[in-house]
């Protein structure tokens, strides 16, 4: 009788154990949903408005949209600086 109890504990702590492990696989895709968020917080920005001092214009985007905005103006500086010539072979310019 007392090893039939002794063995039930055994069986019973191994599950919770292997339960518990499980859920601690499951947190890992939580901690890269907060790693990410965090690398992709939301900036603000204030921009003067042309031909005016005083006035600006409070812009808030997430950190990845700021950077394509940036990659994109730096296409469009490039592409009027070189009349539109693609310098990028390849690439479907």
């Amino acid at each position: 009788m007392k090893n039939l109890t002794v063995a039930c504990l055994l069986l019973v702590s191994s599950a919770a154990f292997a339960q518990g492990s499980g859920t601690a696989g499951a947190s890992a895709p939580e901690a890269n949903v907060a790693k990410q968020s965090k690398q992709d917080r939301i900036i603000c920005e204030n921009q003067e408005e042309l031909g005016s001092r005083l006035r600006s214009n409070r812009v808030c985007m997430r950190a990845s949209e700021w950077a394509e905005r940036r990659r994109l103006e730096r296409m469009a500086i490039q592409k009027q600086q070189t009349g539109g010539q693609c310098l990028h072979t390849g690439s479907g310019c």
